[in-house]
């Protein structure tokens, strides 16, 4: 039986699987990639565990470390998009009525109905990045 001393093992996100995955592929450790990165190994696992949001920068330096083509590059970047936990972006060349827009959305967010979340997915996705 469990000691009830001993902490659950963090669950790791998308993104922090494939790392986890790319690191043995690749014969490294978490503490290989975090010097390599130049980070941490308590940020990295972080990041790994979605208690920190990813830098703007950690993608194209895990391409660039692992040597990745665009193809997976394009998925880790798909990764750390659905691993974060929150999301910021300007709105300062924006106008009253899309910052108005942009705040009505977040403040009602969670009060949308799976219905409504998939109409405003479906106008959304009209405008994907391929």
């Amino acid at each position: 039986m469990r000691n009830a001393r001993q902490s659950k093992v963090p669950k790791l996100t998308p993104l922090g699987r494939e790392l986890r995955k790319l690191r043995i592929d690749h014969g490294e450790t978490l503490g290989d990639l975090a010097e390599a990165l130049k980070l941490s190994v308590a940020f990295l696992s972080a990041i790994e565990t979605g208690r920190k949001n990813v830098p703007s920068d950690f993608i194209s330096r895990v391409a660039g470390h692992y040597k990745l083509d665009r193809t997976q590059y394009r998925k880790l970047s798909k990764l750390a998009e659905l691993s974060q936990r929150e999301v910021k972006f300007s709105l300062a060349k924006r106008s009253d009525k899309e910052r108005e827009m942009v705040a009505l959305f977040a403040r009602n967010f969670a009060n949308l109905t799976d219905v409504e979340r998939q109409k405003i997915n479906q106008v959304l996705e009209k405008y994907k990045e391929e």
